[in-house]
């Protein structure tokens, strides 16, 4: 009974995950996932919960592999701030969030320099080439944004 429920409660996540994605402009999704312009666009509450919730998923399912995907024993803030600065380079913004936590894993788990840096060069080449999204900031909307309901 038990597995059941967890069944049920990581189905009814992942489609409440999928209608939340459905809702992000294009600009901030790549590979049907969120980017750097989506976590650039957020305040640090939203990205705190956000990276709590990522390392909470990561260590439900991970089984073993947390460490290799999810940096432990550092606080959510510094990822926070890691993540900040990751993104503050406008050619990381097409990076999607699960890959730029991968790659400052491996940056905060003192993995060689250059070689941290071929692998997000790597990405951001193919990135590149699948996706047409272009590379830098978002622009400004031309109109103010109006809620759904006033």
């Amino acid at each position: 009974m038990s597995k059941r429920i967890t069944v049920v409660v990581a189905a009814s996540l992942l489609l409440m995950t999928w209608f939340a994605t459905a809702q992000f402009p294009d600009n901030q999704m790549t590979l049907k996932a969120v980017n750097g312009r989506w976590w650039v666009a957020q305040n640090d509450i939203t990205k705190t919960y956000f990276v709590v919730g990522y390392a909470e998923a990561w260590a439900f399912f991970a089984e073993g592999e947390f460490t290799k995907w999810f940096p432990a024993g550092i606080p959510y803030g510094e990822i926070v701030t890691g993540l900040n600065q990751f993104y503050a380079e406008p050619e990381n913004l097409i990076i999607p969030m699960p890959q730029g936590i991968w790659l400052w894993t491996r940056k905060a788990n003192v993995e060689d320099s250059a070689q941290w840096a071929e692998s997000v060069a790597s990405l951001r080449r193919y990135l590149r080439q699948v996706v047409s999204a272009p590379v830098g900031p978002t622009p400004a909307p031309s109109a103010p944004i109006k809620p759904p309901i006033q």
